[in-house]
């Protein structure tokens, strides 16, 4: 009764240990925080250390306690075997295959009497290429997982066999908690997953535009204050055009709004086409019902340029062709505004402010023109 309660126990007990790893790892794979961003092959690859090598003191300090009996520290390799399995779930870092490779190469060195440890260890780094390469195929599928998991644990079984001098540790207790720790992992893993699939789905349906797939005001408010803050410690400047559909409204009152939507979606289109061949990064935003907005990044200050990217887009966008459901065909014309990021602006909105009186003066003057900076363009 003792010796089950020690098994019982431990095996809780080291469960516990290893569900905060595997939430701990997983949080260091997917974290977007700088810091840890760059140093994350480093953290990951210590923590999967720290985790095992506890596993094997706590193992060998059990072992050397008088009151455990012969065999019980395979309670401890399990989890050893289970932590290696997490490490390598969604291709981290090669860093953290390597590392694992070394620290058990020193395993299986040190193993006593396993004077065959190179083949077993052959076998353990195959075994970790083909879960590192095709995790996400192995993962899919418990009929796949499940018998994977136990040829991955078959070399670690075999060398501890050897150097135990074959002694009955307890198959049917060591195959049945190995089973549960692998079933922990399935779970956790899978739920895991589906955490983060539905965070990225909030996180798109919050700052992606639903109808035509650009970034929306809020992204582009954020972007807009983080490029201004960005200009302020490097002096790199950066240009913002603003443009909206002219007589967008009588487009939707005479063809209706599944056609209003057509434009929108087919503008939102041609615009990232455009601004993908521009010398300079670009990226787009729907700021409003039909009006859209693109800032370029590294710029130089350049009239003739700003107004060539203005025209260009204006041209490329005014050449789309539509129909309405009576078979009539149309075109669309803009209006835009334009300027750049200046050093003496106090507010990161103050360039934004000028790029959109300088499109309603656009549209003041009749629509269908361009206006860079203060200059209005027929």
């Amino acid at each position: 009764m003792v010796t089950w309660g020690l098994r019982i126990t431990t095996f809780i007990t080291n469960s516990a240990v290893l569900v905060a790893y595997t939430f701990l790892y997983t949080w260091l794979l997917n974290t977007k925080k700088t810091k840890l961003v760059k140093s994350r092959a480093f953290l990951l690859g210590t923590l999967a250390w720290a985790v095992l090598l506890l596993f094997h003191f706590a193992s060998v300090l059990s072992m050397a306690d008088a009151k455990n009996p012969v065999g019980f520290g395979w309670n401890y390799m399990n989890c050893q075997i289970a932590v290696i399995i997490y490490a390598l779930f969604d291709r981290p870092p090669r860093h953290v295959f390597w590392s694992l490779i070394a620290l058990l190469t020193v395993w299986y060195w040190w193993m006593p009497r396993v004077d065959e440890w190179v083949f077993l260890e052959l076998a353990t780094i195959f075994t970790m290429w083909l879960l590192y390469r095709y995790s996400d195929v192995i993962l899919k599928h418990v009929y796949l997982f499940f018998p994977f998991g136990y040829l991955f644990a078959l070399p670690f079984y075999i060398a501890n066999l050897i150097s135990l001098n074959g002694i009955d540790i307890g198959w049917p207790w060591l195959l049945f908690n190995y089973a549960i720790l692998l079933t922990i992992l399935w779970i956790i893993y899978h739920q895991l997953k589906r955490n983060r699939q539905r965070q990225a789905t909030l996180v798109t349906e919050a700052t992606i535009d639903e109808l035509t797939q650009l970034n929306n005001f809020r992204v582009f408010d954020s972007d807009l204050q983080n490029e201004f803050i960005r200009m302020r410690a490097t002096h790199k400047k950066f240009a913002l055009y603003t443009f909206d559909i002219d007589h967008f409204k009588r487009i939707n009152d005479k063809y209706g709004h599944l056609v209003g939507n057509d434009v929108l979606h087919a503008v939102a289109h041609r615009l990232l086409e455009v601004t993908e061949t521009l010398s300079y990064e670009a990226r787009c935003y729907r700021t409003g019902g039909e009006e859209f907005t693109f800032i370029t990044f590294d710029i130089e200050e350049n009239f003739a340029v700003a107004v060539s990217t203005a025209k260009l887009v204006k041209q490329e966008i005014e050449k789309l062709r539509f129909s309405a459901p009576d078979g009539t065909e149309f075109q669309l014309t803009i209006s835009m505004g334009q300027d750049r990021v200046q050093d003496d602006d106090q507010n990161y909105l103050d360039v934004y402010n000028r790029a959109d009186k300088f499109l309603y003066n656009s549209k003041n003057r009749g629509r269908n023109k361009i206006t860079v900076r203060g200059i209005t363009i027929q």
